[in-house]
């Protein structure tokens, strides 16, 4: 734990914190907010705990925030709106929350949301400070200006995503709550589902109890998935996905769109292709397959959808389900991405088909 490091010179402090993250090079995030999307709702609790290379827990960190908006219904999160306004911004807490991921692998246990809620509220706070500080940043005499530390986006060596290593395990997840997987993987028997005694445990006990199983889960899986920063954008509702996803997304149509795809026949240019979770293949893999061979991307389902890419056949929710009702033909990624190169194969070299 790094305590008074004021008086130790810079070659002294940066030893000290090659230290630090050697001794734990892992942090876990669990994150507590007033909805789903980082765009529109707030972070109201951060707990992060640092672990050895062997497991140990070295140095654990919790901050209940103060988002100065609608902290949302306390179900969410377990907190009180009392509590909420007593607490510290997360501008105010954001160096300690930097300390705590700067130079570490960060492990969570749904990337797209406890990421997205980070890097959102962290510009969020960068943009205070710098309104806080405009007025000394007026020219002094000479031409200078004042230097000044706004902070900075939490700087983590890489991005461990549990859920989605979950779900490339091709394992049928029964719920994909974190207590409903740790459960299912036999390492909890926390029920996923709230109860009255649930709701009588605090938020930072129940929060840090969540950390612990992330951790437990990760250390129980192989072949985690991993993300460098730079290969993740803000969707439109602020979650973290990979860029080409993002990108894919926003991109205009290359053709007009002939309608569903027909299983067995052959995929057309302007095709629109929708993923669901359930896959085991990158999301990359699968839209760069989809772009070669000339079809659009969507994240959204909707009557105008050609195919939905879904490894599940049975027990469907969310996107397949709704795919299946509006019989909109769901195919498997690894099918899919084979047909796909195919496809783009044959418009490459025409003569050869």
């Amino acid at each position: 734990m790094s305590t008074g490091n004021h008086h130790l010179s810079r070659e002294e402090r940066r030893a000290r914190r090659q230290a630090e993250l050697e001794r734990a090079p892992y942090v876990v995030a669990t994150v507590h907010t007033s909805g789903i999307h980082p765009s529109s709702a707030r972070m109201v609790a951060i707990d992060l705990a640092t672990f050895t290379p062997t497991g140990e827990l070295d140095e654990h960190v919790h901050h209940v925030l103060n988002p100065k908006a609608d902290p949302g219904p306390p179900h969410l999160h377990g907190l009180s709106k009392e509590e909420v306004a007593a607490a510290p911004t997360f501008a105010a807490v954001a160096k300690s929350i930097c300390r705590m991921i700067d130079g570490r692998t960060l492990i969570t246990f749904d990337m797209a949301l406890t990421w997205g809620f980070i890097v959102s509220e962290s510009k969020r706070a960068i943009a205070h400070n710098r309104r806080a500080q405009a007025p000394k940043q007026r020219r002094r005499r000479g031409g200078k200006r004042n230097r000044s530390n706004f902070g900075h986006v939490p700087k983590p060596v890489a991005i461990i995503d549990v859920l989605t290593t979950v779900r490339r395990t091709g394992a049928t997840i029964e719920d994909e709550r974190l207590r409903g997987v740790t459960r299912q993987w036999g390492l909890s028997d926390a029920s996923p589902h709230a109860t009255p005694e649930r709701a009588q445990i605090p938020e930072a006990e129940f929060s840090f109890e969540s950390t612990q199983l992330t951790w437990d889960l990760y250390a129980a899986l192989s072949d985690p998935v991993s993300y460098q920063t730079e290969e993740l954008k803000a969707d439109r509702c602020g979650l973290q996905r990979t860029v080409l996803r993002v990108d894919a997304a926003h991109t205009a149509p290359t053709a007009d769109n002939p309608g569903a795809y027909q299983p067995g026949g052959a995929l057309e240019p302007g095709m629109e292709v929708v993923l669901t979770p359930q896959i085991e293949l990158p999301d990359t893999e699968i839209i760069q397959a989809a772009l070669d061979a000339g079809l659009s991307y969507s994240e959204k389902l909707g009557r105008g959808s050609s195919l939905v890419i879904c490894n599940h056949t049975r027990d469907l929710k969310g996107k397949a389900m709704h795919a299946q009702r509006k019989n909109i033909p769901l195919m498997a990624d690894t099918a899919f991405v084979e047909l796909a190169r195919a496809t783009a194969a044959a418009a490459e070299h025409p003569h050869n088909s």
